[in-house]
């Protein structure tokens, strides 16, 4: 079972939890570690503060009594879980991780195999004292709520539903053109709108055209909402962070493909130069043929020695 949390992710492993740090929010110092793997028989306390809708939450590893205990967002041995995330998934991961931790007999870790470093300097703790602080206004910027819809991180979710906020979109506009807009896209769609959000539409159409909605469209549904008055001012600012970060997301994607592809033709070693012979030479993970002035796509396993 896997947990997503703001800087990373937890996951049961076979005999093991493991912390990985990944996020962009993530601290230099629990980049350098991750991941971390944390046995179950080294655990002797699962520290869990639950995530609820208006507070962050934490999960940290405790491995012996003389283990600092400090802000999750430095912590090595923490992930911290996002205000608005689902509470059940939660619990959930940290029942499973403890019924493992109590199924294995406890035992001393070996010394830290980790670099023991020397005692940070002033320039060291003003870094990781402003790291902190950004990833919190990170966090803080990428976490909302509005009528039942919750921001957190990357996530847009209502109820038990949830998806990347990349690929939601939120309009705010006057009942005449949404009317419109909800019509030919539910249309487009092959679908109906139904329900309270349907009604709302029928009623759009004969009376309040001038009133003010948010239309909320996700991959799979559409949410529709009146915000006419002092709500507007809180709809406007929580689309604009929806759509922040889905704008970031894409971005990480984006970079992440385009690391990939960079990994990729960083790996397929340049063609030989003019004059090599002919032959079968090693080209990536294959070998491929050069017929002395082009490859031809003839390739072949590589043979090892």
């Amino acid at each position: 079972m896997e947990l997503k949390s703001v800087d990373g992710r937890a996951t049961l492993a076979e005999d093991a939890v493991v912390l990985t740090f990944d996020s962009k929010l993530g601290v230099t110092a629990k980049k350098e570690v991750s991941p971390r793997v944390i046995p179950f028989k080294h655990v002797r306390e699962v520290d869990f503060a639950a995530p609820i809708v208006w507070k962050p939450g934490h999960l940290r590893i405790i491995t012996h009594a003389d283990q600092e205990r400090k802000n999750p967002a430095l912590d090595t041995y923490a992930v911290q879980l996002g205000a608005g995330r689902r509470l059940k998934e939660a619990q959930e991961f940290v029942e499973l991780l403890q019924a493992a931790v109590a199924a294995v007999e406890c035992e001393e870790p070996e010394p830290s195999t980790e670099v023991v470093k020397t005692a940070p300097t002033f320039k060291d703790v003003i870094r990781n004292a402003q790291e902190a602080g950004n990833a919190y206004s990170e966090l803080k910027k990428n976490t909302g709520m509005f009528r039942g819809l919750v921001l957190s991180g990357r996530t847009l979710s209502k109820g038990n539903q949830s998806w990347p906020a990349s690929e939601c979109e939120i309009v705010i506009d006057s009942g005449a053109n949404v009317s419109a807009r909800v019509t030919g896209t539910r249309v487009a769609a092959g679908a109906i709108l139904a329900g309270p959000a349907g009604a709302l539409l029928g009623s759009i159409a004969k009376k309040d055209r001038s009133a003010i909605y948010m239309t909320v469209i996700t991959p799979d549904d559409m949410f529709l909402e009146k915000v006419s008055g002092l709500d507007e001012a809180k709809a406007r600012e929580f689309a604009t962070k929806v759509k922040r970060a889905g704008m970031l997301q894409s971005r990480e994607d984006e970079k992440a493909a385009a690391d990939e592809a960079n990994r990729h033709t960083a790996a397929v070693p340049a063609p030989p130069p003019r004059g090599v012979p002919a032959g079968w030479y090693p080209r990536g993970d294959v070998q491929e043929y050069w017929d002395g002035s082009a490859w031809t796509g003839n390739t072949a396993p590589l043979v090892h020695d």
